[in-house]
């Protein structure tokens, strides 16, 4: 009985063995880094078509789409992003339960307090309720 997965015999194991083993540091974080480049262009690639898939066709509800949001969550995808490079950000406000992808609204810039009005700030309510 073999006891190698199909296609695996004692010399292959001995190759990776010995591949692996040979590598500098340097040479497994730079085998490490393609291999995580890689992965991750492809999950792009499949959620862009899985996407531009579903809305072309029209055949979507709003829970393949909060599948395809918490898809993009797991791999940490930016759900805009994707949908722009696949062509298809424009129609996105029209897909129930997705919401029309803009920049984020800006928030004012909070004003500036020297510490003296800082705390007089922070005490006013208790001074109202005293002089009461």
């Amino acid at each position: 009985m073999n006891k190698f997965p199909k296609g695996w015999d004692k010399q292959r194991v001995q190759r990776v063995l010995d591949h692996y083993e040979s590598q500098t540091e340097d040479e497994a974080v730079a085998e490490d880094t393609t291999i995580m480049r890689k992965k991750t262009q492809k999950r792009h690639k499949i959620f862009q078509i899985l996407l531009q898939k579903l809305i072309e066709d029209g055949q979507y509800d709003t829970e393949d789409m909060f599948v395809l949001v918490e898809l993009a969550k797991d791999w940490k995808l930016d759900f805009a992003e994707q949908a722009a490079a696949a062509g298809v950000s424009d129609k996105l406000e029209s897909v129930p339960g997705v919401k029309p992808i803009g920049p984020p609204p800006k928030m004012p810039p909070a004003p500036i307090q020297t510490p003296t009005e800082a705390k007089a700030k922070a005490y006013a309510p208790v001074r109202s309720k005293k002089e009461q």
